[in-house]
């Protein structure tokens, strides 16, 4: 045998692959995802996250206005009663309305697009909605009052 019909064997039994992928990286680089090579494709996620946020802070915003409107708010067996129980509580309430227009924010200033910028007054609007609703019932009283219950 000579090195030629050598040669020609082994590309006879080397396997044959339509996608260089499926060899684990041998062939071709691993695909690497970071936040950097997905910039092209996060603006439209962006915005649709921010979009749905909003949708979600006037759903709670409208539960809001409706419980509030209870004679016996907050009433007992509701999120509203069970956030109510301590200063704490009250707290973490306090922060997870604020939390979303915080980060989204956030987001906006990093990101450099006035687009997500625009998104945050829709999304403030209902954050400021939600806490005047709750506001109207003095619902985070005893964090300003100090004492530990309602």
């Amino acid at each position: 045998m000579t090195l030629q019909d050598i040669r020609q064997l082994a590309k006879l039994e080397l396997p044959t692959f339509s996608n260089p992928l499926q060899l684990d990286g041998r062939i071709q680089q691993e695909i690497v995802v970071n936040p950097w090579s997905l910039s092209a494709s996060l603006f439209p996620i962006s915005l649709i996250a921010q979009l749905l946020l909003f949708f979600v802070l006037v759903y709670f915003g409208a539960f809001a206005s409706e419980a509030v409107s209870s004679a016996t708010f907050p009433t007992p067996g509701t999120l509203f009663a069970a956030f109510s129980r301590s200063r704490w509580l009250q707290l973490t309430m306090l922060i997870a309305i604020w939390i979303p227009i915080t980060v989204s924010l956030t987001m906006s200033v990093v990101s450099h697009k006035w687009q997500l910028m625009a998104c945050n007054v829709p999304i403030l609007i209902a954050v400021l909605f939600i806490q005047s609703a709750l506001r109207r019932k003095s619902y985070f009283g005893s964090l300003v009052r100090g004492n530990g219950t309602k």
